[in-house]
């Protein structure tokens, strides 16, 4: 399924809004799914708990004042996102590795969408008048090594890999949302387009790998699922605030 159409409101609003929009989302992508397993009472908790980062107002009004100006969102989301995407493809790709065929061919095509993402992030980048900084070969070399090392179980991998694309889908809708209230005479043309596309994607990400931890949960693996939910959800919000920090210095320095 390339294109996943349901009434979603505004995932980012509030944590009943994210909940409620990830499990339509899963509904819709596979008529399967059950709002009474392992998978979709683990996510509800986590989702509905306290001090999620990615659906608070703190959240929404530090992006709405880092893309009050165009340089800042240039260097703040285009960059960091332009070097995320690619790194997060071969992630995917070196664990796809281990994974049984049908797993394997749905994780190929993400990290396909990855590298995708990540030349489209590039794009804009340099229309706003950015620069992408190549990596020494050296470098490119030594993380492609530790990518190579790393060992994880898939089950705790894809719990992480869907942590991340549900906080993508937030923050991308978030991001098309006040682009759309804005002034985008100074923005490229395609700016929106190319984020529309890339929610996508984005949404095709969070249905496929939640319904791998719903199945695999339904399988008798539902301790393994919701350990790694636990986690994955708990790292990801976490890393989530470090950036609302980090973005409050940004701003700081910019302002001194």
């Amino acid at each position: 399924m390339d294109k996943i159409i349901f009434s979603e409101v505004a995932p980012y609003s509030d944590p009943d809004a994210l909940r409620n929009n990830l499990f339509e989302l899963l509904t819709t992508y596979d008529e399967r799914f059950s709002k009474r397993g392992i998978y979709a009472q683990t996510m509800g908790e986590l989702l509905t708990g306290p001090f999620i980062s990615f659906v608070t107002s703190q959240f929404r009004d530090l992006v709405e004042m880092l893309m009050a100006d165009v340089s800042v969102w240039k260097y703040y989301m285009l960059h960091q996102n332009t070097t995320d995407e690619a790194a997060g493809a071969m992630r995917v790709v070196h664990m796809a590795q281990s994974a049984e065929p049908r797993v394997r061919e749905l994780m190929e095509r993400h990290a396909s969408d990855e590298e995708r993402h990540s030349r489209l992030f590039g794009s804009l980048l340099l229309e706003l008048g950015g620069d992408l900084e190549e990596a020494p070969e050296a470098e490119v070399q030594h993380k492609w090594q530790a990518i190579e090392e790393y060992q994880e179980d898939l089950i705790v991998f894809i719990a992480r890999v869907h942590s991340i694309e549900v906080r993508s889908w937030a923050c991308l809708t978030l991001y098309i949302d006040l682009l759309r209230m804005r002034d985008m005479s100074e923005w490229p043309p395609k700016t929106l387009s190319v984020l529309e596309a890339i929610l996508q994607d984005e949404r095709r990400h969070v249905a496929y790998t939640g319904m791998l931890l719903h199945d695999w949960a339904e399988q008798g693996r539902s301790d393994e699922v919701r350990s790694a939910l636990v986690e994955a959800i708990h790292q990801t919000n976490a890393e989530t605030w470090r950036d609302m920090s980090r973005m409050m210095e940004y701003i700081g320095s910019i302002c001194a």
